[in-house]
């Protein structure tokens, strides 16, 4: 889990480093992105990062949350659903 995270921070890394460098044109540029978004600005895009981020933080940390619980109780709970 400590090399996903040292990865995740590296690739981080670099996107800052592109980012910083955008001239203010730069970031309003327009472009249609091939899924459900349509045409989004540049700016779009490290918004929509940290945003798909903090959904995978927040799964991450249900997942250790749940880990913490006996698998009894685990069972019991989804039972119940």
């Amino acid at each position: 889990m400590l090399e996903i995270a040292k990865d995740y921070a590296a690739v981080r890394e670099r996107e800052l480093h592109v980012l910083r460098g955008l001239t203010p044109e730069q970031w309003e540029h327009r472009f249609d992105h091939p899924t459900i978004w349509g045409e989004v600005s540049m700016q779009w895009w490290p918004e929509r990062l940290c945003q798909h981020t903090a959904e995978h933080l927040g799964s991450l940390w249900l997942l250790r949350q749940l880990t913490a619980v006996e698998p009894r109780r685990l069972a019991e709970a989804a039972s119940r659903l």
